[in-house]
C-alpha cells in the first residue's frame, strides 16, 4: 500500500467518505475500496436519539457517525415517518426545490464534511492525520446503551457500526485551537504468510502473524492508527465468512460479516480490509487472524496473510 497525500500544501487533502446504506441487505462497508481505505474517513449514520440506524453499513473502517435520522430497526411506514419529523436535512434538489427528510449516510458524510470545515476554519495547519487524531479523541458515546460496543487496549471505545462515536462539533473544534500536531507517519508492512490452510464446513481457520519492533527499523510503530489486513481467500461461499483480527493486546476486531443476500462470490482476492480497532495499542506481538466458516457443504482456502502497520514512534 503507498499513497501521497500533498494537497493542502503538503498537509494532506481531507477525504470523506459514507459507509454505505446497504445495512438493510447485510452489506459490509470493508468491501468498499473507499470506505477501506486508513486514507479516508469513513462516517456512518445515526438516529436521533444516538442508536445506529438500520441502514448504515457496518465495518471496522468507520470513523465515526452523525446525527441524520432513520430507525434503528427496520422501519414500519408509520414508524419511517415518525423518524423524518425528528431530524430534517434540508438539500437542493434542483430547480429552486429543496428536500427536507433527506437521511441517510449520503446525508452523513456531507455533515462530518461540514463539521470538519470549521475544525479547518479554525486551525488551517491540520494535516489529514491531524484530523483523524481529533474525530477520535473528541467523538461522542451515545448513551442509548446499545449493544457492540467494546474497548481496545488504549483506553478507546468503538462499535462496527457508530466508530468512535458520534461527531461532536464544539469539541473538536476547541481541541483544534489548542491542538500539538502529531509525529510523523510510520508504516511498515510484515511479511506474507502463504502457507494454505483450509477453510473446513463449519470450522474455525486460525492464522497468527508475529509483527517485531525489531525489524521495523526507522519506520519503528509504537503506537498504532491503522491496520491494513491482505488476504487471498478461494471459497465458494465467501458470503458465509465471518473473519476476525485479533491484536497481541486482546482487541478483537470484525474486519467481514455474514453477507446472506450476496450471492455472487467465489473468493476474496487479496483485499486490504481496514481495520481502526487498535487505534493507540502497540503492534508489537502475536497477531491472530480467525476465519469462521459458517457454510456446511464445502471447504475453500487462504493462501495469502499480511499486515500493513501504520502509526507513529513515541
Amino acid at each position: 500500500m503507498s499513497f501521497k497525500n500533498v494537497g493542502r500544501k503538503g498537509r494532506g487533502a481531507i477525504y470523506i467518505w459514507a459507509a454505505g446504506n446497504g445495512g438493510r441487505y447485510q452489506d459490509n462497508c470493508n468491501l468498499d475500496g473507499y470506505a477501506s481505505s486508513p486514507f479516508t474517513i469513513t462516517i456512518g449514520a445515526v438516529t436521533a436519539d444516538g442508536h445506529s440506524t438500520y441502514y448504515s453499513e457496518p465495518c471496522a473502517a468507520v470513523m465515526a457517525s452523525a446525527y441524520v435520522g432513520g430507525s434503528h430497526l427496520p422501519p414500519t411506514a408509520y414508524s419511517l415517518n415518525n423518524e423524518r419529523k425528528k431530524i430534517k436535512v434540508v438539500v437542493p434538489e434542483g430547480k429552486g426545490k429543496c428536500r427536507k427528510t433527506f437521511q441517510g449516510t449520503s446525508a452523513a458524510a456531507p455533515m462530518a464534511a461540514g463539521v470538519i470545515a470549521l475544525l479547518l476554519q479554525a486551525n488551517p495547519r491540520l494535516t489529514w492525520r491531524d484530523v483523524q487524531h481529533i474525530i477520535i479523541k473528541t467523538s461522542r458515546i451515545p448513551s442509548t446503551g446499545e449493544s457492540g460496543w467494546a474497548v481496545n487496549a488504549a483506553g478507546h471505545h468503538y462499535h462496527l457500526k457508530i466508530g468512535f462515536g458520534i461527531l461532536d462539533t464544539a469539541k473538536m473544534v476547541a481541541e483544534a485551537l489548542t491542538w500539538k500536531f502529531v509525529n510523523p507517519l510510520h508504516q511498515w508492512t510484515t511479511p506474507a504468510i502463504t502457507q494454505t490452510k483450509f477453510i473446513l464446513p463449519y470450522k474455525s481457520t486460525i492464522i497468527r502473524l508475529f509483527a517485531n519492533k525489531s525489524f521495523m527499523g526507522a519506520q519503528r510503530i509504537d503506537s498504532l492508527e491503522s491496520v491494513t489486513v491482505t488476504i487471498n481467500i478461494i471459497h465458494p461461499r465467501c458470503s458465509k465468512l465471518e473473519i476476525f483480527l485479533i491484536s497481541p493486546s486482546g482487541t478483537v476486531s470484525q474486519i467481514l460479516t455474514k453477507r446472506p443476500q450476496d450471492t455472487d462470490n467465489f473468493r476474496i482476492p487479496y483485499w486490504e480490509f481496514t481495520s481502526l480497532h487498535f487505534w493507540g495499542e502497540d503492534p508489537n506481538g502475536l497477531w491472530t487472524l480467525k476465519i469462521l466458516n459458517h457454510e456446511g457443504q464445502h471447504k475453500g482456502m487462504v493462501d495469502y496473510f499480511s499486515l500493513s502497520l501504520m502509526g507513529t514512534e513515541l
